[in-house]
């Protein structure tokens, strides 16, 4: 069992970094102000929702597609953390939702540098029973996730520094258990929230 997990972190690792661009949607900027936030191209929507999704609004120094509601803000010490949804995910809109849900956006933003994170490979999106939050923590923040009804599955991010420091996942289903993953130099670019469902199914054999 140990030997596979080793194998699946490593194999992860492997292929995040010989795929191209990888899940994220990154951007850099000195002028946070006149940053924008943009709608996907590639994503399902009949012609009537899409009109819905036309447009910016401006918020937190961006200007944001109202393809977007901002569903978490948080401010510490020198960053600033968004959580983006698509507006389908909102019960008003739930007739929009598509056959294939978009990624929810993390926008991280240094407010020494001004430079802008935007990254789609972060968050699980909302086509599963899934709540996820952000919260900080001392030396950085965390990305919390709560799965399942009546079977529970844990899991939390530990970010710091622009990198994942580790990984907490725990089960209360059919298999129970409690794991924790660190790593060393796991960028936020090269991490993926695929490999906590690669690691469930691992533990659960």
């Amino acid at each position: 069992m140990r030997a596979m997990l080793i194998f699946l972190i490593f194999y992860f690792l492997f292929s995040c970094t010989t795929k191209s661009g990888g899940g994220t949607v990154k951007q850099e900027t000195q002028k946070p102000i006149s940053d924008t936030i943009l709608a996907p191209l590639n994503t399902k929507l009949s012609d009537s929702c899409k009109i819905i999704s036309q447009k910016y609004f401006y918020k937190y120094g961006f200007y944001i597609s109202k393809f977007y509601d901002v569903d978490q803000n948080i401010s510490k010490e020198n960053i600033s953390i968004l959580l983006l949804k698509p507006f389908y995910t909102k019960q008003d809109y739930s007739h929009c939702f598509p056959e294939k849900a978009d990624n929810n956006l993390l926008v991280i933003r240094d407010l020494n540098t001004k430079k802008v994170g935007i990254y789609n490979n972060l968050l699980f999106s909302d086509v599963r029973d899934v709540y996820q939050e952000i919260k900080t923590t001392k030396n950085g923040f965390t990305i919390s996730a709560e799965q399942g009804s009546s079977s529970k599955f844990y899991s939390d991010i530990f970010i710091s520094n622009n990198k994942v420091d580790s990984l907490k996942i725990e089960s209360w289903g059919f298999a129970q258990y409690k794991k924790t993953y660190k790593f060393k130099k796991m960028t936020l670019n090269s991490f993926n929230v695929s490999l906590i469902d690669s690691l469930q199914t691992a533990n659960s054999k």
